[in-house]
């Protein structure tokens, strides 16, 4: 994640990198946050419909 932002339910995030997922977001694929979880893990939609959290210690991403 860039400069330690959280992002907040309602901003568009931009996946840099998803490091430990088997099947990844593409590196460029935007979303819309729809929640952030008392353990960190900010909940996507993606633009291609798919639902997959973002793990902020783990995944590269930026707010856009």
């Amino acid at each position: 994640m860039m400069k330690n932002l959280i992002p907040k339910p309602g901003d568009k995030v931009r996946c840099i990198k998803m490091n430990d997922d088997p099947r990844p977001v593409p590196s460029g694929m935007t979303g819309i946050v729809q929640a952030v979880d008392d353990i960190g893990t900010v909940h996507v939609v993606w633009d291609d419909g798919r639902l997959l959290g973002l793990v902020p210690e783990t995944d590269l991403f930026e707010i856009i």
